[in-house]
């Protein structure tokens, strides 16, 4: 293929800048430059350096310098072995499917999609709703890069080759932001269930816009440490639906792993048929104006993690069963910020361990506990002790009607004796305090605080 010495040299260079501020330097296919000197089509080889169109082997690249037509459409199936944007924020790159000429990236690249710079646009000729049939179709395991301060949003329909490729791995790098508008559930849809399919959010904000941007309802997602999924989408009733969803660390600028930003509730942000974990700690956040209802058991791996609600607004705890906190010794709930609520019906896992150790429930946000607090106290020998379960002197608490506790495999629940005062045998739990102690019923107030910790103060755990 002819290629014009200038501007590959000039691409080159840019191209090295951009790859050094993302800290990787991947190996490249054969560079096709857009100069768009004729009109907007895609498969005009005149819009080419060198004449012709990219192939499957082939690098699409565009930036503004000296180009124009810088929305071009394709009038064609077309493979490339990758994408590469780097025009300016003041020039950016919008490129259209239409109803039957998709574009298939064909998965032999290091890096599929590079965007060093602006924010660029892949759009589907029928909009972001609905079933459109343009699409970006994988050959393969994807990798998409989206520099710092880059955007990269896909509004086309997404779909591996050939259907169903479900075993495909696409990993999202770069600290920008990759946008996904387009819908990509229903039949056909875009499913990466397969044994080994994964999207790993590795660096950076992947930022979901349609209700069905996410593909199959059963699709897993990975949000790693110092990344984020982030919702907008403005459903009526849910954000998009995910399979497992694996969360690591307190997300981009301690935003949240899971961020929701819409207004109203989410009520059905996960109904896949596996759990959302907590892989370490992790943050979920939580905007103003913007409620998320988790209906699904949240749980934990190894030693136990510890949740922490970030945002002003609302996250609920509707499952029967979230067990993130029974494993470890150190987990904490935390709201650090906006409402937690475990809603009527729902249960949170606590496990206590001697000396007062264990899961408790602590911040400086609001509180609302109607559910039921599930006690494990398979671990603990000390038959007189206290656990500082609520940290009511930081927390803003409200106790529901429906709060309650109860053991772990056991048949029966504490009895509510009024007052704020829950009992079970030799255990007891104040309201007023926060504390669970063990022992003599007897050894409460001024003379249980001068056997143990003060009653009105965290022992060595809940900080």
């Amino acid at each position: 293929m002819k290629l014009n010495p200038c501007r590959t040299i000039q691409w080159l260079l840019r191209l090295l800048l951009a790859l050094t501020a993302l800290g990787s330097i991947p190996l490249l296919a054969e560079p096709v430059v857009w100069n768009g000197s004729t009109d907007g089509d895609w498969n005009n080889g005149d819009n080419w350096d060198g004449g012709t169109p990219p192939g499957d082997a082939d690098l699409a690249i565009f930036y503004a310098t000296g180009a124009g037509n810088l929305s071009p459409s394709l009038s064609a199936d077309s493979t490339v072995d990758g994408l590469e944007f780097n025009a300016n924020a003041t020039d950016p790159v919008t490129i259209t499917l239409d109803a039957t000429h998709p574009l298939r990236l064909d998965g032999g690249a290091p890096v599929d999609i590079l965007v060093a710079t602006g924010s660029q646009v892949i759009d589907g000729a029928g909009g972001v709703s609905g079933d459109p049939p343009e699409m970006i179709i994988f050959g393969g395991d994807q990798v998409w890069q989206i520099a710092e301060n880059a955007t990269l949003t896909i509004n086309a329909r997404l779909n591996p080759a050939p259907w169903p490729n479900n075993n495909t791995v696409h990993r999202k790098q770069g600290q920008g932001k990759l946008v996904l508008g387009g819908y990509n559930g229903g039949t056909g849809g875009w499913n990466f269930t397969g044994y080994g399919g994964l999207f790993r959010i590795e660096q950076g904000v992947l930022e979901l816009t349609d209700s069905a941007a996410c593909g199959n309802s059963n699709n897993p997602y990975t949000v790693l440490a110092g990344a984020t999924m982030k919702w907008t989408e403005s459903h009526a009733s849910y954000v998009c639906r995910a399979g497992l969803l694996r969360l690591n660390g307190d997300g981009v600028n301690g935003g949240g792993a899971l961020l929701i930003d819409r207004p109203g509730e989410a009520t059905n942000f996960h109904d896949g048929s596996s759990s959302l974990s907590l892989d370490t700690d992790a943050a979920i956040g939580v905007t103003a104006g913007s409620t998320l209802v988790i209906s699904q058991n949240i749980t934990g791996t190894g030693l136990g993690s510890s949740l922490d609600k970030v945002g002003a607004g609302e996250l609920i705890l509707a499952s029967a069963d979230n067990t993130y906190g029974g494993y470890g010794s150190n987990e904490r709930t935390r709201v650090s910020e906006g409402t937690l609520t475990l809603e009527a019906g729902a249960e949170l896992r606590l496990r206590l361990l001697d000396s007062g150790s264990g899961h408790c429930i602590t911040g400086a946000g609001t509180l609302n506990l109607d559910g039921l607090l599930r006690l494990s106290d398979s671990s603990v020998t000390d038959s007189e002790g206290l656990w500082h379960l609520v940290n009511v002197d930081t927390l803003d608490v409200t106790w529901g009607g429906s709060f309650g506790l109860a053991f772990l495999n056991d048949t029966e629940p504490f009895i509510d004796e009024g007052g704020g005062i829950y009992t079970r045998n030799e255990w007891r739990f104040n309201q007023a305090t926060g504390n669970l102690t063990r022992g003599d019923q007897t050894l409460d107030g001024a003379i249980f605080s001068d056997r143990f910790e003060p009653d009105d103060s965290p022992p060595s755990g809940c900080l």
